[in-house]
């Protein structure tokens, strides 16, 4: 959102192509987090001028750039830049690329992909692989170029600039984007002209045949008569080589034509869709979404288009819904190919493939797991037999469906695949691929899960090393690895190691993302959990009071988060010995609680039970209310159908406060039976003694 001022007034307006915000579900892995000082959106789609973050003004002309990039994929099945490549560089890296090197022309890019890619790119747009380059040679990628110029006053204007001059290429009239050169310009005309140009070549190449076989007829005259048979099987053979070659000569018309209609088709359409809607509306507030949506509706509007030609669009403009964070738009388009894909190639294909792992992955965005888990465990089996158990495409079949099988709590399952995948993907693409690194990363999160803590601990470590070799020590993923890696220290018991970690990441988060960001926050919390841990409670609580006058600032008073907050900061309060100052956190905390989560919901009982147990354990007699603390602690045993052991120990504690020393030993006996460890059971017994005495139980002030 940029905000502006007309004659004083402030006037927003919304320039979005590439930073539109997912508001549910989890973000894809191209999406640039929103940080303090740094740009947001896809990177694959942002303009130099937004990537430079500069005082200078951002206009539609950076629409113009996004477009051209989705022309750009269009064309050739490809983004300018690469997504996966853009994310390892880090921020700085990336932005300097996006400002400063030039993209490969589009048919240039078609010549560095690999033979599948290539046969695949081509197969899609009904073109042989030989000659798709040449179909985007020329107009095709000036037009492209012109659109992603890093200097906006290059660029078109604006989208219906772009438009006409796709226009004039199916025209075949001068394109603006080209120099007009003599030979250019009679190139076009023969465009225009093809048939009278063909009647010329083809007397001119009768000509040509007709001298050539008159030599042909005097050689063999002269020949000598020992000669003849060895003539006629030259003869023979050279009449084969003639018969093959135009043979090829036809195929290769016949689908150069091909490609020529689906290429005019395609442009044609991207024409009439670049048109503003109302010819009285200026083409620069069309955003992107009225862009894609716009698009979307022609596709199913117009009976016209042929449905190979209807499918791979759908599948272009899924993809991007998908990377704006458009989820829901995603899946419809993504089910529409899948079943063309299905129904006119069959299961054992790659374009059936990779419909499929579209399609999972928009299922899996919009919360529909078991439906991507489903389609995940259909293609596997799929790729290993297409594509064999070293390829690629199987590897990264095998991590999503273990990434699913996670998701579902079926660990054992996602272990048999990822243990044996991940060797493969060291050896397939390198133990430093982006994809190799995210498989270390689940697999050590199922053996942290599954219990296997040394195993876990272990390939996080490595992975560790790994992220700040390849990605460096400020990048993102980096960072997230060292804060999993400080967790699973703290839960192992191993909480000196967990400080050391903990400690150098947050001057690193701070840095990185800003002293408001969740993750900064988020570090802030778990440094604040190491002190308390190895006693540095006066660091414990200052750092809990930054947290939460952050998460009010940042996301409310009534978060989730926020609620969390207090909850520590009131223990820290607790530790110190300030009890009157917990004591008013908590209260404030259990109406927030009740307000925001319910009053029975798990963790408003246990801010409740809280503060019960101070107001009936106390050390300060002001702060002690055996009566209430009765109430609270009787409401919150009774929601919980006197399972839990803490809240009934709570109780007993407010019986013997109220002096009530019978019901005290018996709700204690209780207590007892339910914890399930021996330190909370041999606490139990120590005061159930007291009660016994007649005595209430007394929370001791820490030295």
């Amino acid at each position: 959102m940029l905000v502006t001022l007309n004659d004083g007034v402030p006037v927003p307006k919304v320039i979005d192509f590439g930073i539109a915000k997912a508001t549910e579900g989890r973000l894809t892995d191209a999406t640039v987090y929103t940080q303090l000082h740094q740009f947001i959106g896809t990177p694959a789609y942002i303009s130099p001028e937004q990537a430079e973050m500069s005082s200078l003004d951002i206009d539609t002309r950076s629409d113009i750039y996004s477009l051209g990039v989705l022309l750009y994929e269009l064309l050739t099945g490809k983004t300018p830049f690469d997504v996966q490549e853009l994310m390892s560089q880090g921020l700085d890296a990336m932005r300097r690329t996006i400002r400063e090197v030039e993209p490969n022309r589009p048919s240039t890019r078609l010549a560095t992909l690999s033979g599948d890619e290539l046969t695949t790119t081509a197969k899609r747009r009904s073109v042989a692989a030989n000659q798709l380059q040449n179909q985007l040679r020329g107009d095709l990628d000036w037009i492209v170029m012109k659109a992603l110029e890093k200097d906006r006053t290059r660029r078109y204007d604006t989208a219906n600039g772009l438009a006409m001059d796709i226009q004039r290429h199916l025209n075949t009239e001068p394109v603006l984007a080209r120099p007009a050169s003599l030979g250019y310009k009679f190139q076009k005309a023969v465009r225009r002209n093809k048939f009278a140009f063909a009647a010329g070549m083809a007397i001119a190449a009768l000509l040509v045949i007709g001298i050539a076989v008159s030599v042909a007829e005097a050689v063999r005259a002269r020949a000598a008569e020992q000669q003849a048979v060895a003539e006629a099987r030259r003869a023979t053979a050279a009449e084969k080589k003639i018969t093959e070659t135009l043979a090829q000569v036809a195929a290769e018309r016949d689908a150069k034509e091909l490609a020529r209609q689906d290429a005019e088709a395609v442009s044609g359409f991207l024409a009439r869709v670049f048109r503003s809607p109302d010819p009285a509306r200026d083409g620069r507030t069309i955003t992107v979404v009225e862009v894609l949506d716009k698009a979307t509706a022609k596709l199913e509007s117009d009976p016209a288009i042929p449905a190979a030609r209807r499918a791979k669009l759908e599948g272009t403009l899924g993809l991007t819904y998908l990377g704006l964070g458009l989820y829901g738009k995603a899946l419809t388009l993504a089910q529409k190919v899948h079943g063309y894909d299905v129904a006119t190639f069959g299961l054992e294909n790659s374009n059936t493939l990779e419909a499929m792992r579209v399609l999972a992955n928009s299922y899996e965005s919009v919360g529909r797991r078991d439906e991507a888990l489903k389609l995940r465990e259909e293609e596997l089996p799929l790729s290993l037999r297409l594509n064999g158990p070293e390829s690629p495409e199987t590897l990264r079949a095998t991590a999503s469906l273990a990434g699913s099988y996670t998701l579902a709590g079926r660990r054992d399952e996602a272990l048999k695949l990822l243990e044996p995948a991940l060797p493969l993907f060291r050896k397939v693409l390198g133990p430093e691929h982006p994809d190799t690194l995210r498989t270390m990363g689940n697999l050590a999160k199922v053996y942290f899960e599954s219990g296997r803590s040394e195993e876990a601990l272990k390939l996080k470590e490595e992975l560790l090393i790994l992220c700040r070799k390849a990605l460096g020590p400020e990048h993102p993923n980096t960072l997230a690895t060292m804060g999993t890696l400080g967790n699973s220290y703290d839960v192992a018991g191993r909480r000196d190691d967990a400080l050391k970690v903990r400690e150098e990441l947050l001057p690193l988060e701070r840095k990185v993302f800003g002293p408001e960001h969740p993750d900064t926050v988020g570090a802030m919390e778990n440094l604040a959990n190491s002190y308390d841990e190895v006693g540095r409670l006066d660091d414990a609580l200052k750092l809990r009071e930054q947290v939460l006058a952050l998460n009010r600032k940042v996301l409310g008073p009534e978060h989730p988060d926020t609620l969390r907050a207090m909850e520590n900061l009131a223990s820290s309060y607790d530790e110190v010995n300030r009890r009157d100052e917990a004591l008013n956190l908590r209260e404030q905390a259990v109406a927030l609680f009740r307000k925001v989560l319910g009053p029975e919901h798990p963790d408003t009982l246990a801010e409740i039970n809280e503060v019960a147990w101070t107001l009936a354990t106390s050390d300060v007699a002001a702060t002690r209310n055996g009566t209430n603390a009765v109430q609270l602690a009787e409401a919150v045993v009774a929601a919980t159908s006197r399972k839990i052991g803490a809240y009934l120990d709570t109780l007993a504690a407010a019986y013997a406060e109220t002096r009530q020393f019978d019901k005290a030993c018996a709700v204690e006996r209780e207590a007892i039976a339910r914890f399930r460890t021996e330190p909370p059971k041999k606490e139990a017994a120590s005061r159930l003694s007291q009660y016994q005495a007649n005595k209430p139980y007394r929370e001791q002030s820490k030295p």
